[in-house]
């Protein structure tokens, strides 16, 4: 250990030495972009390691409870509304509009692409 005292970059060797296992548990909410994931890293001598969490005045977790709440009642109207229009066909015949223009889109992206010369090995990373 002792010799990583000082070090200006973080090595792939140095990571594996000091963590044992990362465990990656499921999201929250399936298909939400931005639900809640739980990640838990577990180091070399230590175990799994969880950051002290600040104390806050009971005036500050009103205020982040009532946020997260509305957050989360957002959340569940926007699935319920998606859930809605995939029930109904809606969102297919969306999915099946914007498609083509996606498509086009990269395909102008990867002829500009072409012009400069990047290879697409290093474009499709």
């Amino acid at each position: 250990m002792s010799r990583y005292e000082n070090f200006d970059e973080l090595t792939t060797t140095m990571i594996n030495e000091f963590v044992e296992k990362i465990i990656v548990h499921e999201r929250d909410r399936k298909g939400s972009q931005t639900s809640k994931q739980k990640i838990e890293i577990y180091f070399n001598f230590i175990g799994n390691y969880e950051l002290p969490q600040a104390e806050l005045s009971e005036e500050e977790k009103q205020k982040l409870e009532e946020e997260e709440r509305k957050i989360k009642e957002r959340k569940d109207k926007l699935h319920q509304n998606y859930l809605k229009r995939k029930a109904s066909g809606k969102q297919k015949e969306y999915e099946d509009k914007y498609k083509a223009r996606r498509e086009q889109k990269k395909q102008e992206k990867l002829k500009v692409l072409k012009r400069v010369g990047i290879p697409m090995k290093d474009y499709m990373k």
